[in-house]
């Protein structure tokens, strides 16, 4: 992990220990990674940790996905997260409803490893995007600060006497 690139942070939420162990064999090499095993935690790990991408089962005890998803999005006002509804959870119901309150993606179990990691790729670049063109806004805004500063200097400190002109009669 370097600064220009720092690594992509992946939560992984699911009360299988079964799947967030083989998600964290199958993710740990290309990503800084963290698990939880059920809504409440995931809320505590999504704080200290940051993640970028969260993978998200919706059928948990305690808090289930969609009421992690409700909260990120509307309560906490986080859009950035990319959040990956993983769950066995196959209906069109479901589906439309993570969607439509804020999932970026949905996965059914049981996966196919491939379709998981280029999944996951594909958020890892949207996360990637997203930082370049919030680099790209704070560059732009620097160099605003950097040109209305240079404007102010060239503008004279006080009105100047003209005799003769009112400058407020001027439109």
């Amino acid at each position: 992990m370097n600064k220009d690139n720092p690594a992509i942070r992946v939560l992984v939420v699911d009360d299988s220990s079964f799947i967030r162990n083989s998600l964290s064999k199958m993710l740990s090499a290309e990503y800084a990674l963290e698990t939880a095993e059920d809504g409440e935690e995931a809320l505590g790990k999504y704080q200290q940790f940051k993640p970028d991408i969260m993978i998200l089962d919706l059928n948990m005890p305690k808090m289930g996905g969609m009421e992690v998803i409700n909260f990120l999005r509307k309560r906490v006002g986080d859009m950035d997260v990319y959040i990956l509804v993983l769950t066995a959870d196959e209906s069109t119901y479901q589906k439309t409803m993570a969607l439509s309150i804020g999932a970026n993606d949905y996965l059914v179990k049981p996966f196919v490893r491939e379709e998981l990691i280029a999944r996951v790729g594909v958020a890892k670049r949207q996360v990637l995007l997203l930082r370049d063109l919030r680099n790209a806004l704070a560059e732009i805004e620097r160099e605003m600060a950097t040109v209305l500063s240079l404007q102010k200097k060239l503008l004279p400190e006080v009105k100047p006497e003209l005799p003769g002109v009112n400058l407020q009669d001027l439109h």
